[in-house]
């Protein structure tokens, strides 16, 4: 997938970034730095946010006493998740 494809689907999803926010996005996930989103990657992609769900699950779950997350639960989140 091109960026201008990526862009296109962010829109149709109500996500409306801004081109730098797209672009910025798009690159982040482009593992292998070369322009286009590869099956692979969007594969990839998928599976980081199952795995984050389940951290905002065992989040959500852990944390009915605070209002703010802190950098030491996402991190434990992340390890109890197996991320």
């Amino acid at each position: 997938m091109t960026f201008p494809s990526f862009k296109h689907g962010l829109d149709l999803l109500g996500l409306r970034l801004s081109e730098e926010e797209a672009k910025e996005l798009f690159t982040y996930l482009d593992g292998k730095k070369d322009g286009i989103l590869d099956h692979d990657e969007f594969c990839d992609i998928l599976e980081e946010r199952r795995l984050m769900k389940k951290v905002k699950a065992n989040h959500d779950l852990s944390s009915t006493t605070q209002s703010t997350t802190t950098d030491q639960q996402v991190r434990s989140s992340f390890e109890e998740t197996g991320f």
